[in-house]
C-alpha cells in the first residue's frame, strides 16, 4: 500500500489551491523562477490529478464548509499577468471572493438580530482569518464603519467564534474523507519522498 502523500486535509487544501501545472505555484510565481517548491512526487500529470481530486472532494462538502476550507486555504490574490503600467501586478482570486462572500451572508445568522451590514460582516470574516499581529484593531474597524466601539467588539467576538467552531467541524469531516481514499495520514505514514515542498504547506492568511 503505497502512502499518503499528506499529513492533514488541511495540508492537502493547501497544495490543491496553490498547485499550478508545471510544478510552478502561486507563491512560487510571486517569488519568482526560484521561488517555487520542487513539487517532488507531484509534478506534472501527477500533481494536477491530485489537485483536482482533493477539489472535486472538496466541492462534495455543504456550501459552508466548502467556504470555510476555502477561505482558509485558498489564496486571496492570484498573479494579473496584462502587464499595464498601472496594474500592481495582482488580481483577486474569484474563488476566494466567492466563499468570503457566503461566510458574510451566513454570520448574519448567527448575529441574532443585530443589524450588521454585509460590509461589516466581511470585515469581520477577513480579520479572523489574518494573523493576530495583523488584524485591524476593533476601535479603526468601529470609526471606518461607524459602529459604537462595544458593538463592533461583539460583532468580531461572535463571528470569530463562529467561524474557528465550524471550519473545526469542516476540517474534521474533510480528514476523514481524505483519509478514507488514502490521501492523508499520520506523519509517520506520509512518504517523504512523495510529500509536496515545504512552501506548500503553509496557511493561507
Amino acid at each position: 500500500m503505497e502512502a499518503a502523500l499528506f499529513e492533514s486535509a488541511h495540508s492537502a487544501l493547501v497544495f490543491a489551491h496553490h498547485y499550478q501545472p508545471g510544478e510552478k505555484t502561486v507563491l512560487g510565481r510571486l517569488a519568482g523562477p526560484s521561488g517555487g517548491g520542487s513539487g517532488r512526487g507531484l509534478g506534472g500529470l501527477d500533481g494536477s490529478a491530485q489537485a483536482g481530486m482533493i477539489l472535486r472532494e472538496l466541492g462534495e462538502l455543504s456550501e459552508l464548509y466548502q467556504a470555510l476550507l476555502i477561505a482558509r486555504t485558498a489564496p486571496a490574490w492570484d498573479i494579473c499577468p496584462c502587464s499595464r503600467p498601472c496594474c500592481s501586478g495582482r488580481k483577486a482570486n474569484p474563488v476566494w471572493v466567492a466563499a468570503i462572500g457566503i461566510l458574510s451572508r451566513e454570520a448574519k445568522l448567527i448575529l441574532g438580530g443585530a443589524h450588521a451590514s454585509f460590509a461589516v460582516r466581511a470585515a469581520c470574516v477577513k480579520r479572523h482569518l489574518l494573523r493576530k499581529n495583523e488584524r485591524t484593531p476593533v476601535d479603526a474597524m468601529a470609526a471606518e464603519y461607524e459602529i459604537n466601539r462595544q458593538t463592533m467588539g461583539k460583532y468580531v467576538t461572535a463571528i470569530s467564534k463562529w467561524l474557528t467552531n465550524k471550519e473545526k467541524d469542516a476540517l474534521t469531516q474533510f480528514d476523514t474523507v481524505l483519509r478514507e481514499l488514502g490521501m492523508v495520514g499520520s506523519a509517520d505514514a506520509v512518504s517523504q519522498q512523495n510529500m509536496p515542498s515545504n512552501a506548500l504547506f503553509r496557511a493561507a492568511a
